[in-house]
Formats: C-alpha cells, sequence, structure tokens
C-alpha cells in the first residue's frame, strides 16, 4: 500500500471561489469536478469568479506531487483565504430546507479555518495528527503571509496513487541524458534532468513517501465505529430525511436498506439495498431533485460492496479500485452483522497509528521470519539433491559392469538408445529373436524402425515420445516386428530414459516374443466378440450380479426392454428394479430356497428360480418379466454371484387379461340374456343396461333407423333422468350420432365431444351428448338400426375388449330381432289360419 509524502499529497491548484460567487454555481462546480470542498479567496480578478483546474491539471497534474518544481522555485500564491465550504456544510443547509440559490457563497461559507504551513507538517503523521485533532477532511496550506498555496485532504492521500504511478513512468520514457526537440521544436527535459528536478523538489519539504505491504494488514485491525454511526435508514425516506440523518449523526455516508417479513421464521430480514453519501446529496442538489418527494430507493447506489472482517487490507482497496473509491466497504460478520462501514479516508487515518503500524510491523517480521525458514528448507533440499545425484552417478558406474554380464544371460533382447548420437546397442538375444546373427544388424536406429509393422510405427513412435516428454513413467508397447523370413511376430518392448539437466540422454529397454500370448489373445477376443453378439442379439435380458447383488454385466437388450442405460445401471443392485410388492414375495420365497445367501451388508437376497415380477422401467412404469436365476458359486461352495435372464412377457400377460376380460364379458352376456324373463323387451333392457354399466354410461337406446327418421325401440334412462325418453320417441337422425355410425364400418367411441371434431356436431350442440359408443344392428344382412350408450360427461378411452363385447350385444340383438320377426310371421300366419277355419265353419 502506497502512502504518499506532503508533496504529493499537496493539491496546489485547488478549487477556489470569490465571495461574490453565486452558491449555485459554487455546487455545479463542485458536482462537475468532484471536490469536496471550495476555498473562497480574495482576489483582484473579477467578481463572480471560480477557479477550477484546467482539464489537464484534473486529470493529471490536480493531485500531482510538487516534483516538477525546482529547488529554487518560489510556490504560487492563490490569494487570501477567507474561507470555506464543503459537502457537509450543503448536508446540513439541505436537512432544514435552506434556499441554495440567488445569494453568494459569501453569505454561507465557514470563516473560521483551520490552516498549516509547510514547516508545521514535516511528515504525513504530522498532517494525520492535525486533522485529528481538529476534526477535518480538509487542510488548506498557506505561506508566510496566509495566502493559500495548496490544499491537502484525506481523500488526495488514496486518489494520488495512479497519478504518481504514471508521473514516475513519464520520468523514465526519456532514456537520453540530453535535452530533447519534440515535433513542436520545444525542449523537453531528459530523464537525467527530470530525476534531479524531483530530487530538489523532494529536498524542500523534508518528506518521503511510504509503503506498506497491504497483504500483510487485515481489516479488523482498523478501529470499529460505534453502532450508533452505522446509520441504516429504510428505503421509503426521502432525501430531506436522509440529510437529516447525515447532520445529526455527522456523517457521509447513509445504508439504504429493506425490511422483508420472514413468515416461516417470524422474523425480519434486512437486506442492503445501496448507500447515499454526501457527495450524492452535492449531485441531486444540481439536479435540483425534490428533496421532500424523491425516495432513497430511487437514488441510492444499487451496488454495496460487501467484505468480510477477516479480508486483507489489499483486497479492501481492490474492491474500492474498481469502484474508483467512491463507495464505501460494508465490514459483515458471517452472521451477516454489519460491524464497520470503510472509506478510504478511514483506512488512510487509522493505517498509521501507532496500534496499527505495530501490529503491521509484527505480521511482516513473521512473514520475513517463515518465508527464510522455507527459503533455508528449499536450500538444504537442494544440496542434499546435489549430494544424491553424485551418490547416484557413482551407483550407475558400478553397475554398468553388472549390466553386461546381465545383457549376456538375459533371454529377452535387450537394447541401449544413445539419444545423443541416435545409435542403439541390440544385444545378441534380440537380433536371435529376429533370426539374425551379430555381424548382419548394425548399431542404427532404422535398423529397428525399418522393421515395425507400417500399422503399429505411428503408435510406437507416439508411445516413445510420450515417456520422453514425462508423460508416462515408463516405455511400455505391444507391436509386430518382421523378422529374417519375412514373417512378423508379436513383441512387448518395454523400456526408460534417463535425463540429464531435464533432457533425455539415453534410454534402455528389453524385448520379449509374445506371439504366442498375443495368438491366444486374439482368439479369445474373436470368442468373446463372437459371443457377445450373441448374447446382445437375444431378445431376453441377460444380467451377472457379484456377491452382494449388484450388476458387474448386462446386455444391450437391457436398454431396449427397461429404457436404462448399461452405464447407468451397473453397479446398482438388481433389487432396486423389482417392484416393491414383489421384492417382498421375491424374498419370502428366497428364505425357502436352500440355495440363497443372505447378504448382512445391504440385508438383500441372491435367489435361484423362476419368478414373474414387475420390473422398473425409465418412464417409472413397470412392465411385467420373467426371471429366471441360477446362482454361482466358487470352487469352495461360496456363492459369488448370479445369473439371470428377463423375458418380457407384457404382451402374454396382457393377452391372457385381455382373453379374461373377454370371457368374463361373454359370461356376463350370456347370464344376463338367459336370467331375464322370455319376452324380447325385457332381454333388450337387461342387454342396455348391462351396457350402461360396462361401459360407465347414462343412457342406453335400442333405435331403428327409417329414412332420416330415428325412433326409439328399447331405452334405459338413470332415475334422476328429467327427460323421459320412451318407445316409439322419434328424432331427427342429422341431430344424432347415429347417422356418423351409419356412415361407419365400424363401431363409433366418442370420449369428449367437446375436445374433439366432433364438437360442432348438433348431437352435441343442441342435444349436450359429451360422450358416445354405438354401433349398427343388421337383420338379414340389412341394417336395422343402432345400439347406442350416451352421457352427458366425457368418459375415460374404452379398450379393445369393451368394442368387442358392443359387438357381441348388437349381433346378439340382430338375431334376436330376426327371431322376434319370424315369431310375429308364425303368430301372423297362424291367426291368419284360425280365420279361415272359422269361416268355413260358418259357410258349412
Amino acid at each position: 500500500m502506497f502512502i504518499p509524502s506532503i508533496s504529493q499529497a499537496i493539491n496546489y491548484s485547488p478549487f477556489t471561489a470569490t465571495p461574490e460567487t453565486p452558491v449555485e454555481d459554487v455546487i455545479t462546480s463542485m458536482s462537475l469536478t468532484g471536490a469536496s470542498c471550495v476555498l473562497i479567496v480574495e482576489s483582484s480578478s473579477p467578481s463572480n469568479v471560480v477557479r477550477t483546474p484546467p482539464e489537464s491539471d484534473r486529470t493529471t497534474s490536480q493531485y500531482l506531487s510538487n516534483g516538477s518544481k525546482s529547488q529554487d522555485t518560489k510556490l504560487q500564491s492563490l490569494g487570501l483565504i477567507i474561507g470555506i465550504f464543503t459537502e457537509q456544510d450543503l448536508v446540513q443547509l439541505a436537512s432544514i430546507s435552506a434556499s441554495l440559490s440567488g445569494f453568494p457563497i459569501a453569505q454561507i461559507m465557514i470563516r473560521s479555518i483551520i490552516t498549516a504551513q509547510l514547516s508545521e507538517i514535516p511528515d504525513i503523521f504530522a498532517l494525520l495528527a492535525i486533522l485529528e485533532k481538529h476534526q477535518i477532511t480538509h487542510l488548506p496550506i498557506v505561506n508566510e503571509a496566509e495566502e493559500l498555496i495548496g490544499l491537502v485532504t484525506t481523500r488526495s492521500l488514496i486518489f494520488n496513487q495512479l497519478q504518481i504511478k504514471d508521473n514516475s513512468l513519464r520520468l523514465i520514457a526519456n532514456r537520453q541524458g540530453e535535452p530533447s526537440i519534440d515535433k513542436n521544436g520545444t525542449k523537453v527535459a531528459s530523464q537525467k534532468q527530470e530525476l534531479e528536478a524531483q530530487n530538489n523538489a523532494t529536498k524542500t519539504t523534508f518528506d518521503s513517501s511510504l509503503t506498506l505491504p497491504a497483504n500483510l494488514i487485515q481489516i479488523n485491525q482498523l478501529e470499529q465505529i460505534p453502532e450508533s454511526q452505522i446509520i441504516q435508514a429504510a428505503s421509503s425516506l426521502s432525501i430531506r430525511q436522509i440529510t437529516q440523518l447525515m447532520f445529526t449523526h455527522n456523517i457521509s455516508y447513509i445504508l439504504i436498506t429493506e425490511s422483508k417479513e420472514n413468515k416461516s421464521q417470524n422474523q425480519k430480514l434486512t437486506k442492503i439495498l445501496g448507500t447515499i453519501s454526501s457527495r450524492d446529496i452535492v449531485q441531486l442538489q444540481v439536479l435540483k431533485i425534490d428533496f421532500n418527494q424523491t425516495k432513497a430507493e430511487t437514488v441510492c447506489n444499487t451496488l454495496p460492496v460487501l467484505v468480510r472482517s477477516q479480508a486483507s487490507l489489499e483486497v479492501a482497496l481492490g474492491l474500492m479500485k474498481k469502484n474508483y473509491y467512491l463507495l464505501p466497504l460494508i465490514v459483515q460478520t458471517p452472521t451477516g452483522k454489519i460491524t464497520n462501514i470503510i472509506t478510504a479516508t478511514k483506512i488512510i487515518q487509522q493505517i498509521l497509528l501507532p496500534k496499527s503500524l505495530y501490529q503491521s510491523l509484527i505480521r511482516f517480521h513473521n512473514y520475513i521470519k517463515n518465508t527464510s525458514i522455507q527459503l533455508q528448507k528449499i536450500d538444504e533440499k537442494f544440496k542434499q539433491s546435489a549430494v544424491e545425484r553424485k551418490n547416484l552417478e557413482k551407483v550407475y558406474l558400478k553397475t554398468q559392469e553388472s549390466t553386461v554380464i546381465a545383457i549376456e544371460g538375459n533371454q529377452d533382447g535387450v537394447w541401449d538408445w544413445n539419444i545423443k548420437t541416435n545409435e542403439i546397442f541390440y544385444s545378441s538375444q534380440w537380433k536371435k529373436l529376429l533370426g539374425y546373427r551379430d555381424d548382419e544388424i548394425s548399431h542404427k536406429i532404422d535398423e529397428w524402425l525399418n522393421r515395425i509393422h507400417p500399422k503399429d510405427i505411428e503408435k510406437v513412435s507416439a508411445a516413445v515420445q510420450e515417456h520422453l516428454a514425462k508423460k508416462s513413467l515408463f516405455y511400455r508397447i505391444e507391436y509386430r516386428i518382421k523378422r529374417k523370413n519375412n514373417s512378423f511376430i508379436w513383441v512387448l518392448d518395454r523400456g526408460k530414459a534417463l535425463w540429464q539437466s531435464g533432457m533425455p540422454v539415453r534410454m534402455v529397454g528389453t524385448l520379449i516374443d509374445i506371439t504366442q500370448f498375443k495368438e491366444t489373445e486374439i482368439k479369445l477376443k474373436f470368442q468373446v466378440k463372437k459371443y457377445t453378439e450373441i448374447v446382445n442379439n437375444i431378445q431376453d435380458i441377460a444380467f451377472k450380479t457379484d456377491a452382494t447383488g449388484n450388476l458387474i454385466f448386462l446386455n444391450e437388450t437391457w436398454k431396449k426392454i427397461t429404457g436404462f442405460t448399461c452405464e447407468n445401471s451397473l453397479g446398482r443392485n438388481y433389487l432396486e428394479f423389482i417392484h416393491p410388492e414383489d421384492r417382498k414375495k421375491l424374498n419370502s420365497s428366497a428364505e425357502n430356497t436352500p440355495k440363497n445367501i443372505e447378504l448382512v451388508a445391504s440385508n438383500k437376497k441372491l435367489v435361484a428360480g423362476c419368478y414373474q415380477l414387475k420390473w422398473l422401467t425409465k418412464n417409472g412404469n413397470y412392465c411385467s418379466v420373467e426371471m429366471k436365476s441360477t446362482l454361482i458359486a466358487d470352487n469352495k461352495g461360496n456363492i459369488t454371484g448370479m445369473v439371470s435372464t428377463l423375458s418380457d412377457i407384457s404382451a402374454r400377460i396382457a393377452t391372457q387379461e385381455n382373453l379374461q376380460a373377454n370371457e368374463k364379458a361373454i359370461r356376463e352376456l350370456y347370464e344376463v340374456t338367459t336370467n331375464a324373463d322370455n319376452s324380447f323387451e325385457s332381454k333388450i333392457v337387461a342387454l342396455l343396461e348391462m351396457g350402461c354399466r360396462r361401459f360407465g354410461m347414462d343412457i342406453g337406446l335400442l333405435g331403428k333407423v327409417l329414412g332420416e327418421r330415428y325412433e326409439v325401440i328399447a331405452a334405459h334412462l338413470p332415475e334422476d333422468f328429467l327427460f323421459g325418453i320412451a318407445k316409439g320417441d322419434a328424432f331427427a337422425l342429422q341431430q344424432t350420432f347415429d347417422r356418423e355410425v351409419l356412415r361407419s364400418n365400424e363401431p363409433l367411441a366418442i370420449r369428449s365431444a367437446k375436445n374433439s371434431q366432433w364438437r360442432h356436431h348438433p348431437a352435441y350442440t343442441v342435444r349436450r351428448v359429451e360422450s358416445y359408443l354405438g354401433t349398427k344392428i343388421f337383420v338379414s344382412g340389412r341394417i336395422y338400426g343402432t345400439l347406442s350408450f350416451t352421457s352427458r360427461f366425457a368418459k375415460n378411452q374404452w379398450n379393445s375388449t369393451d368394442i368387442e363385447v358392443l359387438k357381441l350385444m348388437a349381433t346378439y340383438i340382430g338375431g334376436e330381432l330376426l327371431r322376434q320377426d319370424a315369431i310375429e310371421g308364425l303368430q301372423r300366419k297362424y291367426q291368419h289360419i284360425l280365420l279361415l277355419k272359422q269361416i268355413t265353419q260358418e259357410i258349412r
């Protein structure tokens, strides 16, 4: 952390004004320049003048040190200072709704001013002592004639850091010892001349800058302000009320908060929305904001900067720098309690206190001590490594002789690659593996590379490069290499490199013939691939578990039936996929099976046998499966796992259920027709009642169609039905769904007319039929009419069994109608015969 010197902290171009300057001009200039105060001076210049630094001064030299002034240069006087006006003065006037326009600044300026001469503040500590003693943040610097020459503020101690660094860079830019000429013909001082001028200026004030280790200073070293100075204000307060709080408590920042009730914990939660500072009050005054009507939530800074008390000063300054040192840091405990509000001014004031400096020195001392200890340990390790390296070199020289002996007696081919010369020593056994004599192969590396199989050369090269790049601990690879007779053998090549100064210089390894092993491996892989294809293409699931019931193998049919991927299912216990009710049955049956094993860790079962179970699928439903399981045991008879197959029997179960449903429906139809009396009407009514009950409908109708006329033959109605429908009633066919049935080759099923294509049909719009189920009735091959069931409410979808039952009912009714017509015909003939017999007798 950089603490500037007195000469660097002084602003030699402060914001000044004459007594006659209108107060509104002063406030506007404070807002534009960012000045926290204005100094009122007597001047011979025209009245109503506000003197602000030029643009270049405000950006670069406003806060620069006096380093560019030579030792003999006299500091320029800005006039006799007679008053001062600060942000806090503006806040005080705003809090009482005072008018701030239409009069000169002389009427409201503060005339009692604390000033100091350069001789009174030899260093930064003397400056802070004066500021602390008089409880001020602005100190005008005057000469012996009490004329203003500059201004020091606590804010400038922070803001000067970047400009001072830029100035230092500018001094270094000119590397020549002699002055240079710029493009306009103006002499530019050399680096040497500027440094001399800066040194002379430093001698003028007899002070120097200070640098503190910000990373070793914690925020909790700063003195906490009293809780009474941490003022929180509701977001609904007006700006006028905010200024009153600032003035009453003599503070520059107000925390704007919002309270919400936490009903679950029966307490209020406070959220920090932002801050409002005295600088904000100045800007709002310039904008002529209505302080009485404007709420704090509309103008507060919405980016509160929060920091933990354990954070370092380096972190705190970094956060402030991101916001140009305009926002304070709000210090919170881990529980969220606000313990401190830190500004750049407060950091400068408190970090230089004797207590803070002492703590910083202690931390810095401990840091240097710990760093020295670490450096000493590193140095000792380095020395130890050097000794170990020398010992290894001695051991290496001794083992070279042993290596030669081992190579001669080893049955493996040995090679030694000198990476620097790119030559390889091949042992006699290495050459023999390839069918060569010693004199038939030289020490060139091509003797090895040119014999590698073309399909393996790239992977061999990649393995070597990977090891030389220290990406692998050893070099190890299997590949094919050509023998003298042009045949290829499989070899296992292993080696390890030696490094010097981080560079590989040598690599030693062995070559082993693994042809027989590799051919066996290839055959096994082929067999495994073949059997895997068979297992994956069977229609049933095949799986295997370990002794704890966890899945360790699954074929691809697993995903087709369950929807789960094999990768995500392996490792899970097979019982997790079985329906809980079936799991209980499985465990119960397993207890009576002598071959089962009870798992102590998970309290689950491995079973042997055949079971019909409900198996979980990915969509959350269960499918019906048949599980056939066999237990696996080792040589000692210990159960090591279970092998099982799962057959999807959902279709078979559905077929059985459908057959049972059909059988039940036929039985019910038979019972209804046989239990009714012998009359045609009683049988038809009984059928309609059964249909309403089975299909969940309200009304059952048997109707005869004559042209566009629909005549009721029989009807079944609910007891609460408001309108009666009796035999002989007739309707317009076009107002019924029965017309649509006559046009269709299959029964018509409408679950909800409102939500279907039939929502505009007269049967729904006029007769309010919501659901409908009906079919045609044939008598002697001709359409007689319809059998239909209706309801005022929407119904669930009917299954295929329901449709078949409807068809059976229509067929039965058609037969009954045919039989009824035959009976009526016989009765008519019988009546005709009786009539003829009577006439004959009368004639006789």
